[in-house]
């Protein structure tokens, strides 16, 4: 708030949490030192008392110093840009990452353009208090969406990319956002250049340029696609999106649906998806809650109907069994798929177990399929009583 250090001294700024932390810290510096002024004055204690004072703030001085050091340094150092991945080190030989990207190739090409922008929202329904978004907040990420998201083609999430295994996957980000960005393909094998990690594997896309990601599509599975810039501001305000690799041979189903959940998305309304009686139905679901940074997993619940999780994070398991209402723990990133058939009569619905800060309701449904009425026989989450 225009303190004497920052990236423009004098200069009112924006304000977040890391601006009050490193605010206090300068403050408390400042009482600090104005005490130790106040102790030259006691000349006439005794020498053993004016050491035994000088001791004792010590612990505070260690503390102080060296927070005060690093705040400062993070206020004068803009991480818009980043560091310059394809520094080689002295005296090494070295391959620059820059360098290291899909070669061409026959495979059939999918050309998307992906838009970074801010679109104005309703209000948002605040998210649960707990040690991930404590985590989020310090870090600077919102813990609500208060006007306004961050979008890719102005939804959230970013819109479904899907293609088949073996194709050439060609994405052109345009960063339209006020600071710059990047986007990484979450699980997916690729060359490193292509990656989209700031600071590692390219550098960050500054406001009012573009960068054009390539690469072959080897592993069939359900991966996401995020932003990995300022990662625990830019997610939890909608910028990640699903990214789904169809098997080019193997079982087909008459549904194929991804869903994916996070923090921008709290207010919406459940999302509706069509099923008929009788139909097979994968369900790819993925928790993009950037909120949750210190891995605490997500809890969701499909009812009414048997299912099995047929992959996690991309990869088929081995023989899986059939499941009734299970509490389905999801790390940030993860994800789960489901097969089940459609019951002839009634909704499956996928619920989320965990607590709403201040809403009456307990959990809130993210998804349900079917047209039918609910069967008053469905299991809530309050009846689960296993999880995986």
């Amino acid at each position: 708030m225009g303190l004497p250090v920052g990236p423009q001294p004098w200069t009112p700024e924006p304000v977040g949490a890391p601006d009050a932390i490193v605010a206090a810290f300068e403050g408390t510096s400042l009482v600090f030192f104005g005490l130790l002024l106040l102790k030259r004055r006691a000349d006439a204690r005794p020498v053993g008392r004016r050491w035994v004072a000088g001791l004792s703030t010590a612990p505070l001085f260690l503390l102080l110093a060296p927070l005060s050091f690093y705040g400062v340094e993070a206020g004068l150092h803009d991480r818009a840009i980043a560091m310059n991945m394809g520094t080689a080190m002295a005296g090494l030989q070295s391959v620059a990452l820059g360098s290291l990207v899909e070669w061409p190739g026959p495979e059939p090409v999918r050309s998307f353009t992906l838009t970074a922008e801010v679109q104005q929202t309703g209000p948002a329904e605040p998210s649960t208090f707990d040690t991930g978004a404590v985590l989020g907040f310090l870090l600077g990420a919102p813990t609500s969406t208060s006007g306004e998201a961050w979008t890719y083609n102005g939804t959230v999430p970013g819109p479904e990319l899907r293609v088949r295994e073996g194709d050439r996957v060609r994405v052109t980000l345009l960063n339209h956002l006020p600071e710059s960005t990047s986007i990484h393909w979450h699980g997916l094998r690729l060359p490193n250049a292509e990656d989209g990690v700031v600071g590692v594997t390219q550098d960050a896309v500054p406001p009012g340029q573009s960068f054009t990601y390539e690469f072959v599509a080897k592993d069939p599975g359900t991966y996401w696609y995020h932003s990995h810039q300022n990662t625990e501001g830019q997610v939890p305000r909608g910028l990640y999106g699903a990214l789904i690799v169809e098997p080019s041979s193997g079982v087909t189903y008459d549904r194929d649906y991804s869903v994916i959940v996070g923090d921008a998305q709290r207010a919406v309304v459940p999302q509706h998806l069509d099923a008929n009686p009788g139909e097979r139905v994968r369900l790819r679901l993925t928790n993009a809650f950037g909120s949750d940074m210190t891995g605490l997993p997500g809890r969701l619940v499909l009812v009414g109907v048997p299912y099995t999780i047929v992959a996690l994070d991309g990869h088929d398991l081995n023989k899986p069994q059939t499941l009734g209402p299970e509490v389905l723990q999801l790390g940030m990133g993860q994800r789960y798929d489901l097969v089940f058939r459609m019951p002839e009569s009634g909704q499956v619905r996928v619920l989320d177990e965990r607590p709403r800060t201040g809403s009456a309701v307990p959990v809130r449904e993210w998804v349900t399929l079917g047209r039918d009425p609910l069967r008053s026989w469905m299991s809530t989450p309050a009846s689960c009583r296993h999880s995986i």
